[in-house]
């Protein structure tokens, strides 16, 4: 089985349990403050670990592509966080679920990468599997939301400026390691959140948040940092759309986790439409 696979599917996982303790934390304290721990601990750990694994030889094309992703995933994570707050996940997520297929086009001209027939073909019905799974997620709309076609707007533009970070994402760890580019990017990332953070006004109140879920905030930065390290690993090796789609396979993982821990039901649709996007998963094996 091909070695970024296995890391995609790996930092599909460790996405799943990031989601699953941000899901938890997300109703205890404010979205930014979330980010800033987060990406304060990938940041401190992933140079750590590229210090112990020793600073990589770094290639002309290093700084920009940092700097690029970098600003680009700040405004994508802003706007997946406004998206959510107008509308609900099934809504969202499906909107997404389209990175993959406009990453197919952004990464044939950016890294010359052409996915073959069967490939595409593949990526394609892993998307319809999944899109089915989270059409059939239990949360229901809220009708608070007032405004559920600018929740839409704001995932379409996600999957766009994700669609074209990814490719610089991988731009960034062929000219370094995983580890390095990974910190280079979370202290980008830090930095962004941290000026939205200094806005907010209250801060005995967010000082006590932080030690009150302190714990949850450290361990969801454990498998942020293992996800970080497993997607750039998994872009050195395969084609950056493969990749993408294979690590969005974490809705899978999510539906495990939404029975085990709150109790969702309606699991026959999700276990189809599972099933159909693991059949994709084969398609795109089978193409290597």
């Amino acid at each position: 089985m091909s070695a970024w696979f296995l890391f995609a599917l790996a930092s599909a996982f460790s996405h799943s349990l990031n989601n699953l303790c941000s899901k938890f934390l997300v109703s205890k304290i404010p979205k930014s403050l979330i980010g800033l721990g987060v990406y304060f601990f990938a940041t401190v750990s992933l140079f750590v670990a590229s210090f112990i694994n020793g600073i990589p030889d770094l290639g002309e094309k290093f700084l920009i592509a940092v700097l690029i992703t970098g600003i680009l995933n700040v405004f994508a994570y802003f706007a997946i966080l406004r998206a959510y707050e107008l509308a609900d996940l099934s809504l969202v997520f499906p909107m997404i679920l389209l990175t993959p297929v406009i990453l197919m086009g952004t990464s044939y001209f950016i890294l010359g990468e052409k996915p073959s027939l069967l490939g595409f073909l593949g990526v394609i019905v892993v998307l319809l599997g999944l899109f089915f799974v989270v059409r059939n997620s239990d949360e229901k709309l809220d009708q608070k939301k007032i405004d559920s076609k600018k929740g839409i707007m704001y995932g379409i533009l996600v999957a766009i400026i994700w669609s074209i970070s990814i490719n610089f994402d991988k731009i960034a760890v062929l000219n370094s390691d995983s580890f390095f580019a990974g910190a280079c990017i979370s202290l980008i990332m830090f930095f962004g959140i941290g000026f939205v953070f200094l806005q907010q006004k209250n801060y005995f109140y967010i000082e006590r948040k932080i030690f009150k879920y302190f714990p949850i905030i450290f361990i969801t930065s454990i498998f942020s940092v293992i996800t970080i390290i497993t997607h750039f690993k998994a872009l050195s090796m395969g084609l950056a759309s493969y990749t993408i789609v294979i690590k969005r396979t974490a809705v899978l993982f999510g539906v495990i986790w939404g029975v085990l821990f709150f109790k969702e039901k309606n699991f026959l649709p999700k276990i189809i439409g599972s099933a159909i996007a693991v059949a994709g998963i084969a398609l795109i094996l089978l193409s290597q």
